[in-house]
């Protein structure tokens, strides 16, 4: 009797705690939401494989260039970095400028823009990275 109700209790937890979960990239994850992207730009499925390929290269450059200011125990300026980061944007703009329409285009603008910058939250350890 006491298995059942340690059973039913743990189902009811585990339950309770995915259906708790925000729906979002999993713990950890980093770079582009896609299927975030794909709703709010109500991208087809072929428009959503290649804004993925691009962001995804946007973001594997941005890394490689952390990284490689970490390997070379250099630090950029803001300016440094805040030319480069508006260098990538373009270049992405410019790429995706073939892949979605002048609307979709505009809102993706939008959405780039209005998102915070700077570290993304971590709940797990307090806020901190």
């Amino acid at each position: 009797m006491k298995t059942r109700i340690t059973l039913a209790a743990i189902a009811l937890l585990a339950v309770g705690s995915a259906v708790a979960e925000p729906p979002g990239p999993p713990p950890g994850h980093r770079g582009p939401d896609i299927e975030r992207l794909a709703v709010l730009l109500d991208l087809d499925e072929g428009q959503k494989v290649a804004v993925k390929q691009v962001l995804d290269e946007q973001f594997a450059q941005r890394a490689a260039a952390k990284q490689q200011a970490r390997d070379s125990q250099t630090r950029p300026s803001r300016e440094e970095w805040q030319a480069k980061r508006e260098e990538a944007q373009k270049e992405t703009l410019e790429k995706l400028r073939g892949i979605l329409s002048d609307q979709q285009l505009t809102k993706f603008q939008a959405l780039t823009e209005a998102r915070p910058r700077g570290p993304r939250p971590d709940n797990s350890t307090g806020g901190n990275q």
